[in-house]
């Protein structure tokens, strides 16, 4: 079995971070355990790593692997880790956890409710519809008109393109990920990209794109279908990934936690928008709500840690590494 194929299986077996399908994004390293029984997916700054959330593997023996890989480098940050592996590194020191945001989550028989109180969400749902948007499944030939909306998305958005956990193959997996695309007649306005978290289970929403031109409520349309589809008759989860740098109004500040997150929206705000992010994710009002946190090996040191995670985002990968 290829090391491709062996991250696959231990993914469909063990993956329970919303992350865990984000290891095969371009440009990310595959380290597999000596048991073949868990993945950790980074990519190498330097002489450090930025991981993809955390180890992928047996709950047990999570932090051991994680010791084993971090032998290798002179620093690693766990970029994305859920609070149940942060409490788990906790009594190994020097590590410092920093929360970098928080996730939504909700379940799938949890959504028709979401609908029923928000007048909101049912206007754009209709208006998307009204407009002739229709939803469907990815098909190959949509590649090049994919191409295309991505481009115009990336010039009206972002001011510098961002690499490493945001930056999905689409052509890779499609037995597993699930590509939805709206269109208007034969012309694509909009798509969203579904990766499934098996071990959770449930599913994470990530890259949802739409042309300049579609109508106001296609991605509503296409998380709506999204979240009927994937969950349909389930109480699987579906989430729609990190509201980065900002405080969850469900869950209790930290020490320090404001101070850092606007410190934090302060340096990256020239090429990304967390505040405008986070307001369009709690639109859906998922109602479950979950911190996450960067967990890294450079103690209070925080500048490198820093520098590593900005240039595993901002610099564009080559080839993957495995």
């Amino acid at each position: 079995m290829t090391n491709r194929r062996l991250a696959e299986a231990i993914v469909k077996k063990w993956g329970h971070n919303v992350t865990c399908w984000q290891v095969f994004n371009p440009g990310i390293s595959h380290w597999i355990s000596a048991d073949s029984e868990t993945l950790i997916g980074y990519r190498a700054v330097g002489s450090g790593a930025v991981v993809v959330g955390e180890p992928i593997g047996p709950p047990d023996v999570q932090v051991n692997e994680a010791l084993c890989f971090e032998s290798l480098f002179n620093r690693v940050t766990w970029f994305g880790a859920s609070t149940t592996f942060s409490q788990k590194f906790r009594p190994l020191h020097p590590r410092t956890h920093l929360p970098i945001g928080f996730q939504t989550m909700i379940r799938g028989d949890q959504w028709d409710g979401v609908l029923s109180t928000s007048a909101s969400l049912r206007y754009q749902l209709r208006r998307a519809t009204a407009k002739g948007v229709q939803i469907r499944r990815f098909v190959g030939s949509d590649l090049t008109q994919i191409s295309r909306v991505l481009s115009q998305w990336k010039t009206c958005k972002f001011p510098i393109n961002l690499y490493f956990m945001t930056d999905p193959d689409i052509a890779l997996h499609p037995d597993s990920r699930v590509v939805w695309v709206a269109h208007i007649n034969e012309a694509l306005v909009g798509y969203l990209i579904s990766s499934p978290v098996p071990h959770r289970p449930g599913w994470l929403l990530e890259q949802w794109v739409r042309a300049p031109d579609a109508p106001n409520g296609t991605i509503e349309l296409l998380v709506h279908t999204a979240i009927r589809e994937l969950t349909t008759g389930t109480t699987h989860t579906v989430t729609m990934g990190l509201c980065p740098l900002m405080v969850s109004p469900q869950l209790s500040p930290i020490r320090l936690e404001r101070c850092l997150y606007r410190l934090g929206r302060m340096a990256t705000r020239a090429f990304y928008d967390a505040e405008s992010l986070t307001q369009f994710k709690l639109k859906f009002r998922f109602p479950d709500h979950e911190r996450l946190w960067a967990i890294t090996t450079s103690g209070w040191k925080l500048i490198p840690c820093h520098i590593d995670v900005l240039l595993a985002f901002m610099t564009r990968p080559s080839t993957i590494r495995d």
